[in-house]
């Protein structure tokens, strides 16, 4: 009893001696640091078994080696193969993270089998029918909790040959995924931390950080790394008197922006030089092809908020909480007042890459709350 208490002394002086160096810390603060927490990958450096000879020196402890890197990639034989992680012991899991070798064009079909026992196994992922190319930060993949020492990750089919390829094979505890997978209270990931460009490629010079908003300081093209099938995207904008720029939509992976996705208008529709312009270029509109309502933006300076649905060809955009394209883009058809659809080759691509095109003439403009629900 004696030892309990002289420790509740010590916790408490400990305790007062970070109020002192910190300030009181409120929820938020408390929240703050447990978002901050580092996670724990249990399958890193673990041992590792596969039922495909290795190629060459790509030996099945790079799949475990913790770099998640093209150049450090476990290469199989031939597929089908598996490649199973002993955790060592019992860990209530509901996370893997399944990075393959990716070239921004292959896709992988795979599952993931975990058990007790290494005898009797259960399916926990079915990603027998994915045909959108690996992602270079890998398949985050989602599962209820459940108990399990040993992961096995079964790999179908690669696209681009028959070998197998895995970069890194990650599994996580209950909980205590990465920060960066944390969603908010309706599900929404965020694509900009706000504070630097990690997660995003492109003009990463022209795009700047600042106080958490995306500022836009050139005419450069900025993208995701990760490229998304169906989602709902939410952003903020604020623009500046003449802004002029657009949002990638499913723009293909390997490309820098441009006519191979497609182009949702970003514009200051009140600038006199824009006071001419076709429907189909104000802002909202899927660039020449479909124009959006107009009289739904805030005054210049003034922060919107905008929401952009892709589910198949379902096609989504609201502005300010009015919806201002409500589209199937598979019943586009060729008509003399949009543009020549064969100039838009991105119109009916099944996944890419989302982000931000700058246009010339430059003009401020700044974006925020930057974050995606997949479907």
């Amino acid at each position: 009893m004696r030892k309990d208490y002289e420790m509740i002394r010590i916790e408490m002086r400990v305790l007062a001696l970070l109020v002192c160096v910190l300030g009181p810390l409120g929820t938020d603060a408390v929240e703050a640091v447990e978002a901050e927490a580092p996670s724990t990958n249990l399958a890193l450096r673990k041992k590792v078994t596969t039922s495909a000879p290795q190629i060459g020196n790509h030996a099945p402890e790079f799949a475990v080696d913790g770099k998640a890197e093209n150049d450090s990639t476990w290469w199989g034989v031939r597929y089908p193969a598996s490649l199973q992680v002993d955790l060592e012991k019992s860990f209530q899991i509901d996370l893997a993270r399944v990075v393959f070798y990716s070239d921004d064009h292959r896709f992988y079909q795979y599952t993931i089998d975990v058990s007790q026992d290494g005898t009797t196994w259960k399916s926990v992922a079915d990603h027998s029918r994915d045909t959108s190319p690996s992602p270079w930060d890998g398949h985050y993949v989602k599962f209820p909790p459940i108990d399990a020492r040993y992961v096995r990750l079964n790999i179908l089919k690669n696209s681009a040959n028959e070998s197998v390829h895995v970069a890194e094979l990650e599994v996580y505890e209950k909980g205590k995924g990465p920060a960066a997978l944390k969603r908010d209270k309706d599900g929404f990931l965020s694509l900009f931390n706000g504070k630097d460009l990690t997660g995003w490629i492109g003009d990463t010079k022209g795009y700047v950080a600042e106080d958490g908003r995306l500022i836009c300081r050139s005419a450069g093209n900025l993208l995701t790394k990760r490229i998304f099938t169906n989602f709902v995207f939410r952003f903020e904008f604020k623009l500046m008197p003449g802004a002029n720029n657009g949002i990638a939509f499913r723009q293909p992976a390997g490309s820098d922006g441009g006519p191979k996705g497609e182009e949702i208008q970003i514009l200051d529709d009140s600038a006199p030089e824009f006071r001419n312009l076709h429907d189909y270029q104000y802002h909202g509109s899927l660039y020449g092809v479909i124009p959006a309502k107009r009289g739904h933006l805030k005054p210049v300076g003034e922060w919107n908020d905008q929401e952009v649905m892709a589910d198949g060809s379902k096609f989504k955009i609201t502005l300010n909480g009015e919806v201002i394209v409500d589209a199937d883009l598979s019943t586009i058809t060729q008509t003399p007042q949009i543009h020549d659809l064969r100039g838009h080759p991105g119109l009916h691509n099944p996944a890419g890459r989302l982000g931000f095109l700058g246009h010339v003439p430059l003009s401020g403009l700044e974006f925020r709350n930057i974050r995606i629900k997949e479907l």
